[in-house]
């Protein structure tokens, strides 16, 4: 069964930096980060990777892709 993970991704822009954060459904921490990175960083080519936070879920709010 998957768990429900919190992923904030760190990138920087030509404006600035920026953190979006969201939770996720994922078997473990390292799908959850996959899943987070496809959804804000693929096809944006000026968004540029900086940090990922995970932690677990509180909300019942998550990600669906």
């Amino acid at each position: 069964m998957a768990n429900k993970y919190h992923v904030v991704i760190g990138y920087m822009t030509k404006r600035g930096g920026v953190a979006l954060g969201m939770d996720v459904q994922a078997f473990n921490d390292t799908e959850a980060e996959e899943i987070a990175r496809a959804k804000v960083l693929d096809g944006y080519p000026a968004r540029k990777w900086i940090y990922t936070k995970i932690s677990d879920a509180i909300g019942t709010g998550c990600v669906n892709i």
